[in-house]
């Protein structure tokens, strides 16, 4: 066999992988494994919360993730001595609280270059660790009409430890808020931030996406839920 030919007969395999690599979805970047409620959190999935908006002052956090068939759980550590709470507006409007924002993208389909505000199958969730009643709190926020206002967020477990230093939530997302039964091997898309008010005008701001805006599913990242 000739060299050209030998050539040819090499490349066409390797065009052809490239080609279905071009069709492919998004690969995940991470792999979220269903984990027993009996494990101890140090096997969840840690999502690092290192990205910063501005300057982030003395804001810290760390964040872990797991599923299985029932719930999406967060275990959100934030380190941060100068908490404001007391959320109580009607307007929604959380610029002078603090809070963590969970973007969650449905169908896995972050990253399309044509979604720069979150669809009817992205969700964004405001909580906080305590409401002007001293309880923490779960509500939506949306753009473009998509605020997702009709969920039932009572089905939604949230637990906060308030300690001298921080705080730490515990979140049960039930898969039904979401309109999706979880399948192994299947894809969502998920940003987490921490927004720490610092006079009641500004806020510190640290993320698991690498630029901004965060609300944008482009900057979000694709898990693969693994069994």
């Amino acid at each position: 066999m000739s060299k050209n030919k030998m050539t040819s007969a090499f490349a066409k395999p390797f065009f052809l992988i490239f080609c279905l690599a071009c069709l492919m979805p998004n690969i995940a970047l991470a792999q979220l494994r269903a984990i027993p409620s009996t494990t101890n959190t140090s096997e969840w999935l840690t999502i690092n919360l290192t990205n910063s908006r501005s300057d982030s002052g003395s804001l810290k956090a760390s964040s872990k993730v797991r599923w299985d068939n029932n719930n999406l759980y967060f275990q959100i550590d934030v380190q941060d001595s100068t908490r404001a709470d007391g959320y109580s507006n009607i307007n929604r409007d959380f610029s002078n609280i603090d809070h963590v924002v969970i973007c969650i993208d449905s169908l896995g389909n972050a990253h399309k270059e044509d979604r720069v505000l979150p669809s009817k199958d992205d969700y964004v969730f405001i909580v906080t660790p305590q409401n002007a009643f001293g309880d923490p709190m779960i509500t939506t926020y949306g753009y473009g009409g998509y605020e997702h206002l009709s969920l039932n967020l009572r089905q939604v477990r949230v637990t906060a430890d308030i300690r001298n230093n921080g705080y730490q939530l515990s979140i049960a997302l039930p898969w039904s808020i979401l309109e999706r039964q979880p399948m192994p091997h299947s894809f969502i898309g998920l940003s987490i931030s921490v927004r720490d008010v610092s006079d009641g005008k500004w806020f510190y701001e640290i993320s698991s996406t690498n630029s901004e805006p965060h609300y944008s599913p482009q900057q979000w990242e694709n898990f693969q839920l693994l069994p």
